[in-house]
């Protein structure tokens, strides 16, 4: 799994560089609501835009998995529950049996 993940991450560094490198010139950003500007690098712009790109769709991920993970943990006790009350009736049935062989050997 990690070499899958330095395969991937290592082109992306390489984009993230050649883009740095090659997008220096200052643009003018202005944030709608906000009043003013900033001057910053594209490069900048944009990364920042990825990045949050990026969050937004693991926080929505993350999310959309939570009704999975729920149900998951709703099994997992019931199946907790069920060999807990499976041990339970195995050592009733060992003491009955027990109990049977020495009402039968008396």
């Amino acid at each position: 799994m990690k070499f899958i993940s330095w395969i991937v991450m290592l082109p992306a560094a390489l984009l993230a560089v050649a883009l740095a490198v090659s997008n220096r010139e200052a643009v003018r950003v202005a944030l709608w609501p906000v009043p003013g500007s900033f001057e910053t690098p594209l490069y900048a712009v944009v990364l920042v835009a990825v990045i949050i790109g990026f969050v937004a769709g693991g926080a929505v991920a993350s999310l959309s998995a939570g009704r999975d993970r729920r149900r998951a943990r709703q099994e997992r006790h019931r199946a907790e529950a069920a060999e807990d009350n499976l041990s339970r009736l195995r050592q009733d049935q060992a003491e009955a049996n027990a109990d049977q062989r020495r009402s039968d050997a008396a």
